[in-house]
């Protein structure tokens, strides 16, 4: 202890004469308010019989470095007991009790911020899957004992220690080379028999029937509910009945058959590249989840046969560079090749999708790593009035939200990150050095969709403005003609008489139509 905890000869003697600690085993019954009482207790030492006497004695101060290293101490003993582990001076350096004491204090501080609850299970999700992907919270679940419920879910509840031996510890570790951590070794090895075990695995009953609640689960929840309300027995029940071996192979076989039977065309403009390949890789990741339950037994497909099954999905689509990017992945059979390599391949496929370059000609945003996108918004009238531009009336806008047009100083400093990241790289475009010359300058930079709808309504206005003048011309026109032939003579006599031509309304008429630009083609 004077070594490793710092204590003095006059501590080590008060906690033995006062506390009657003879031995670091007991240390395991200290929790860590404990030992500031008894620093307290030190500070005013009880009365001693000299001489039939009572004298009072001189105070005994334990120092910050070692009340921390009695505190740590304490811990440990109780992390090697609740292990199965003996007490010795190797594992007791406080190189291996400080390691001990940080992870301690960590579930502790993780107790009290941690989430007390687990994701839902919906009724349409496979419940083998849920428990591959969200059953590992769990690791960050603290119980009453500050140790990862975990442990409460073990197969084995006593492990399998070579004639009870535990494994042995690394050199300067507190842990094994099987276990790797403090974490797991606790999990791993956590004593079943403790007092605040059935506290804990009560609470592991309230986050999985919590979870698994208005779900198929509902049996064996209303069975444990009535019973003894144990997660470790609600836990291995739903297991068996739902997540057996028939469950696993009925996931093994649909997917398989999504891998050889799923198939891309290229048509159309929703269903791109992309979601086949996520498709492809959801179905494979089932089967790697099932490649590691022990009960079942199948082929896992190797890399080379997925490309091959990925290949075999597109063959039906008949684009050009699409087929002929296939043609290339093919040829690349060296080990590593695309040919022998998934991600290698549908990296090298993806920028040829049809899908992504159909929406780019059909005027709508996005990338062939990304599904989606929104049409590009821009509009053009024919007369717009002076100084309005097609910069002006196109109203471009990023993935961020960002409008893409110049910015005033103040503007851009108060747009998010993203928003400012973006930009600044429209910015280095060629379009938008060009919209930056041209929009520089202007109060708000490129118009937005209010000053569109103003230059079009100006637009619009225009054109009423002319047509009515056309229609006002057209009727003076009439108007005059009309008036022209008013002047006319009366109709020839009885004796049938003609009237002679006027040279004077000739002339008038001819001015008429003159001034109206109406031309007559030549007989």
């Amino acid at each position: 202890m004077k070594d490793e905890m710092k204590c003095n000869t006059k501590v080590i003697k008060a906690l033995k004469d006062y506390q009657g600690v003879t031995s670091v085993e007991e240390f395991e019954e200290f929790a860590s308010s404990e030992w500031d009482g008894i620093g307290k207790q030190f500070l005013s030492p009880p009365m001693k019989k000299v001489s039939n006497v009572l004298e009072k004695q001189s105070p005994i101060v334990i120092t910050a470095i070692s009340m921390k290293r009695l505190k740590a101490a304490s811990c440990a003993v109780r992390y090697y007991v609740t292990c199965g582990y003996d007490l010795t001076v190797e594992n007791m350096k406080w190189i291996c009790v400080e390691e001990i004491y940080e992870v301690m204090k960590a579930f502790e501080e993780s107790k009290a911020d941690a989430s007390e609850s687990l994701p839902k299970l919906t009724r349409d999700a496979l419940f083998p899957i849920w428990l591959e992907k969200h059953l590992v919270q769990l690791d960050t679940k603290v119980g009453k004992r500050f140790i990862p419920l975990s442990y409460v879910l073990r197969e084995k509840v006593i492990p399998n220690d070579v004639n009870g031996v535990p494994p042995g510890l690394l050199v300067d570790k507190p842990y094994a080379e099987e276990y790797g951590s403090v974490e797991m070794t606790l999990i791993e090895r956590a004593n079943h028999s403790h007092a605040l075990y059935a506290q804990d695995d009560r609470k592991l009953f309230d986050l999985l029937s919590a979870a698994w609640c208005n779900t198929g689960i509902e049996t064996c929840i209303a069975a444990q509910t009535q019973r003894s309300k144990k997660g470790r027995e609600l836990f291995l029940q739903a297991k068996k009945e739902f997540a057996g071996a028939n469950k696993w192979l009925e996931i093994v076989s649909y997917s398989e058959k999504q891998l050889t039977t799923l198939t891309f065309n290229g048509n159309g403009t929703k269903y791109g590249l992309l979601n086949h390949i996520q498709r492809h890789r959801a179905a494979y990741a089932k089967l790697l989840s099932a490649s590691k339950q022990s009960n079942i037994s199948f082929v896992l497909p190797d890399e080379s046969t997925r490309v091959r099954y990925f290949l075999a999905s597109i063959e039906t689509c008949l684009d050009q560079k699409l087929i002929s990017r296939i043609e290339s992945v093919k040829s690349d059979d060296v080990p590593g090749g695309k040919n022998n390599d998934f991600d290698l391949c549908v990296q090298y496929l993806l920028p040829a999708c049809p899908v992504y370059h159909r929406r780019q000609k059909e005027g709508k945003e996005g990338d062939p790593t990304e599904n989606g996108g929104t049409k590009r918004k821009t509009a053009s009238v024919s007369d717009v009035g002076k100084g309005v531009t097609d910069v002006d009336i196109k109203k471009g806008r990023g993935k961020s939200g960002v409008d893409f047009r110049w910015h005033s100083k103040e503007d851009f400093h108060a747009l998010p990150k993203a928003q400012k990241d973006e930009l600044c790289a429209w910015r280095r475009t060629p379009e938008g050095k060009r919209s930056m010359k041209a929009g520089k300058g202007k109060k708000n930079g490129t118009t937005g969709s209010k000053k569109f709808k103003k230059a079009l309504a100006a637009a619009i206005k225009s054109h009423k403005e002319k047509s009515e003048l056309y229609d006002e011309k057209q009727m003076k026109f009439a108007t005059e003609i009309a008036a022209a032939f008013s002047e006319l003579p009366s109709p020839p006599n009885a004796s049938g008489a003609t009237r002679g031509r006027d040279p004077a309304l000739d002339a008038k008429v001819f001015s008429i139509l003159k001034s109206n630009n109406v031309r007559f083609d030549e007989a």
